[in-house]
């Protein structure tokens, strides 16, 4: 009865959707823009084939690569082509070159992944931009000191000892068996590029009311003697509008709200610019 149940998860991991070959096809896989609540219209996707090495932890960066990994599959999933895990002994490299349009010249540039399991240390251009723990929440780091002109390089070192380590993981298991679950390692959501300006806003949060009252927490970046403006839209049109000084909350009225249910899923839309 145990090797039959070991047959059907080796078989299991080789099923294959409907998706699969567009998956496996996709130039650029997972195309959608990451971070649909605070969205930009400049942004660069980096998800797709990258150079890639398993090491033993502690060795130093490869300095050639034999093997590819498609971002942002997890290593050990088919569609990553590598379809195996990370010990607690071994370390995964990534690595990528990009070339900056020319239309981000002057702008700040920001590196973001939607997340990385579960250590993740980052260099652009052998310089080491920050590291991160945790592997469920996005992270990004200001990379514009470390871009040059022309071809950039970027290298980001995985480790994820799972069970073996300290870091939370559910079920996950470096050896599944019983109730204990398949882990996930290594970068599993988009990677991208963003470029911009010295001055920006870095997330907004919406608190209303039934009655119509807006109240927009907006986090600004190098903001002195900044103003905020919010324009909000239902179905296209502008119902209401407001600005405040950057640091200050923003607050507005809109008329008539329409509440959001499962059978009329009112949804509004917001604009925030961000002037000196």
């Amino acid at each position: 009865m145990l090797l039959l149940a070991s047959i059907l998860l080796m078989n299991q991991s080789q099923i294959s959707t409907p998706w699969t070959n567009e998956a496996f096809e996709a130039a650029v896989p997972w195309q959608e823009y990451p971070r649909p609540q605070l969205v930009r219209s400049e942004w660069l996707n980096l998800n797709g084939m990258w150079d890639f090495a398993i090491v033993p932890s502690g060795s130093p960066i490869p300095p050639g690569f034999s093997e590819q990994i498609r971002v942002p599959y997890p290593i050990g999933s088919r569609l990553s082509g590598v379809g195996r895990h990370l010990s607690q002994d071994e370390t995964a490299v990534y690595r990528r070159s990009v070339i900056l349009p020319r239309e981000w010249e002057g702008k700040r540039v920001l590196l973001h992944f939607g997340a990385v399991d579960w250590h993740a240390r980052v260099l652009v251009n052998g310089v080491e931009v920050g590291e991160h723990f945790g592997g469920y929440d996005a992270f990004s780091f200001d990379v514009t000191d470390a871009l040059v002109e022309g071809e950039n390089l970027i290298t980001v070192v995985v480790r994820d000892p799972t069970n073996a380590g300290f870091q939370p993981v559910g079920k996950q298991r470096i050896n599944p068996n019983a109730i204990w679950y398949t882990k996930v390692d290594g970068i599993w959501q988009t990677v991208w590029l963003e470029p911009i300006p010295a001055a920006y806003i870095t997330s907004v949060r919406a608190h209303t009311t039934l009655g119509g009252a807006v109240r927009l927490q907006v986090e600004t970046e190098h903001t002195q003697d900044s103003v905020v403006e919010a324009e909000v839209y239902f179905k296209g049109a502008k119902v209401a509008a407001g600005s405040a000084p950057a640091g200050d909350d923003v607050t507005l009225s809109v008329p008539r709200p329409m509440a959001w249910s499962p059978d009329d899923p009112n949804l509004y839309d917001v604009t925030l610019r961000l002037k000196r």
